[in-house]
């Protein structure tokens, strides 16, 4: 609750971080704001920091990458709010309702594979 404010002051969530992340709840909490990611590869899931649609992927330790995405993106407001929408869009996929609903119809189709009552080659009806 204390970091919304701090997101919400901002255009851009910068996290290059040196250090091989696991998941990275931090990335997802700025972009549930609103925020692309200027990230470090390894600052976190690869899949959620995409080229063009939520983020700005950067190598590690290129601090002349980190300066030309941020640059960019300050000139460039329509790919700024594109990647903004981008971002806000790809994290509700991990709300836990979502990933409930997943799970829940993931599990049903293995248990009509399982019982027969279905082909596991078949496309899911």
């Amino acid at each position: 609750a204390e970091l919304l404010p701090l997101y919400q002051k901002h255009d851009v969530f910068l996290f290059p971080s040196r250090i091989r992340e696991g998941f990275g709840l931090v990335n997802a909490e700025a972009m549930a704001c609103g925020l692309p990611v200027v990230g470090t590869v390894s600052s976190g899931p690869a899949d959620l920091i995409i080229e063009g649609q939520t983020g700005c992927p950067i190598p590690d330790e290129d601090a002349e990458a980190i300066g030309a995405r941020l640059v960019f993106l300050h000139q460039n407001p329509a790919a700024l709010e594109t990647l903004s929408q981008g971002a806000q869009q790809a994290v509700r996929r991990l709300h836990p309702a979502t990933v409930a609903d997943s799970l829940e119809r993931y599990l049903g189709e293995a248990i009509e594979i399982f019982h027969g009552k279905r082909s596991a080659f078949s496309s899911a009806a």
